[in-house]
């Protein structure tokens, strides 16, 4: 839920308590009937027999529309709320504590045109009403006019100096425009005001956490959790908190103790997914991205994190179905192309690991390793021609000076490898050379020159960095090389 919308739910809850709990006005004493004197006449009238006693039936208590309407509230029943209110109420001879309750609920079932015209008219009649102010903040907000929400709530300020409500909803518009320190300001002067205001807490923790101010962050959410320990977003934010303090069990538990309150919220699957993959927790990560998915299936990011637990399963073919989902659901998320192409490539599937690649390539230009492997691909795949006219179209995009140049006029048959290696005894960049040296290995494969590849892949598997593209694919054909063997 966003934090506009636990803002409004506040003030709508407060509003309502507050409206039922007004004095009503008094009674006027009733009338007594003036008693009359018994008349005494024992001889003349004779005795009648006294009525059988019939008990009062009693009254039904007055049913109260507003204590109605606030139990649909509280069950979430908006628009029942709204149609008891309408068939309560007359808008027309309304006062103005109605119509801020009537417009409150208009803006809960989202019809925002009706409440922002019903609280116009509203202002008419009372210009510095500030309930009415605030509602039709909370409209503009939801219209995305920024400028005149904050225009409003500056002025319930101006109105009230100490209006929480108009204060910390301001704070949250800084923050949702970044501007942390006036978000800090607002956020504090409400603490200042009512030190258990949770919005107010919630938003300073939130804060305080950005500014790594982690300690001080978890005292602020635990705060909340005392005062309201019901409250799903404090658990989730303090479980990010002990994350960042290294507490992964106790960070793990905030989350689930989240879930628990409130199991439909998407975010704290993926983000006690996260905490789950940092403990080696992979098989329970995965069920945590896969709900994630069930609740939201549009969303990509859950199937990037699912992907890379399922490499790390060895489950291939569901990783690259994953990193597939996610390419067709955000073509721009480069980050995925090279995963899926070192996967395409281990599979064998030397075509869809060469547009892998080449796909990586045209998102980052300064990766000069990718139209190598994406040629590589394709000469595995035994597209030699391909591959060659592929370089032909790229070679001009590498630095002239690197050996990436120079591997490439290798792989296409316009430099030997022994020219290669004088270029390769010059360089200064040993990561470089590492790289240079599997793609080197590769070329030898494809000459059948196993035992200079096989020494090759060795060293790269020895000293190349453990996160490069070229160590992984090394050991991979090793791996393949000795099965092979067997």
């Amino acid at each position: 839920m966003p934090r506009k919308a636990i803002f409004f739910l506040f003030f709508l809850y407060f509003f309502i308590i507050w409206w039922g709990c007004k004095t009503p006005p008094e009674r006027p004493p009733e009338e007594k009937l003036p008693e009359e004197a018994p008349e005494i006449l024992p001889d003349e009238v004779p005795k009648q027999p006294e009525p059988p006693v019939v008990p009062e039936k009693e009254k039904e208590p007055e049913r109260d529309p507003i204590e109605e309407i606030e139990r649909l509230v509280n069950e979430g029943r908006f628009e029942e709320a709204v149609i008891l209110f309408e068939e309560e109420f007359s808008l027309q001879s309304a006062e103005s504590d109605n119509l801020i309750l009537y417009s409150s609920l208009l803006i809960s079932v989202g019809k925002f045109d009706e409440a922002q015209a019903l609280l116009n008219r509203a202002l008419e009649k009372e210009a510095d009403n500030v309930e009415v102010l605030y509602n039709l903040s909370l409209v503009e907000g939801y219209l995305g006019n920024i400028k005149k929400q904050q225009e409003l709530l500056n002025k319930i300020i101006e109105i009230e100096p100490e209006n929480v409500l108009a204060r910390s909803s301001l704070g949250e518009i800084y923050l949702n425009n970044r501007k942390l320190n006036q978000a800090k300001r607002e956020f504090i002067k409400c603490l200042e005001i009512d030190p258990e205001n949770i919005s107010s807490l919630l938003g300073y923790g939130y804060i305080l956490t950005r500014e790594e101010e982690y300690v001080d962050a978890h005292k602020i959410y635990t705060k909340v959790i005392e005062i309201q320990p019901g409250n799903m977003f404090a658990y989730a934010d303090r479980g990010k908190v002990k994350m960042a303090l290294n507490d992964r069990e106790g960070a793990e538990e905030d989350l689930t103790r989240a879930i628990r309150l409130d199991p439909d919220y998407y975010w704290n699957y993926i983000d006690r997914g996260k905490i789950r993959v940092y403990m080696d927790k992979l098989k329970e990560a995965l069920e945590d991205f896969t709900r994630a998915i069930q609740i939201d299936p549009h969303n990509f990011y859950p199937y990037v994190y699912r992907a890379g637990i399922y490499e790390k399963l060895n489950e291939i073919d569901k990783a690259i179905q994953d990193y597939y989902i996610v390419l067709k659901k955000r073509r721009d998320y480069y980050f995925a192309y090279p995963s899926l192409g070192v996967l395409l490539y281990m599979s064998e599937k030397w075509e869809e690991a060469y547009r892998s690649f080449a796909e990586a390539y045209i998102f980052e230009e300064e990766k000069y390793s990718y139209p190598l492997l994406a040629a590589l691909s394709l000469k595995k795949g035994g597209k030699e021609k391909q591959a060659i006219r592929y370089l032909e179209s790229t070679i001009n995009t590498l630095p002239r000076d690197s050996l990436y140049y120079h591997m490439a006029r290798v792989y296409m048959k316009q430099e030997r490898d022994g020219d290669f290696l004088y270029w390769f005894k010059e360089a200064e960049d040993k990561k470089e050379e590492m790289q240079m040296l599997f793609y080197l290995a590769s070329h030898y494969l494809l000459e059948d020159k196993l035992e200079l590849a096989q020494t090759y892949l060795l060293e790269v598997e020895d000293k190349a960095d453990p996160m490069s593209i070229e160590k992984r694919l090394a050991t991979w054909e090793l791996d393949k090389f000795l099965r092979s063997k067997k």
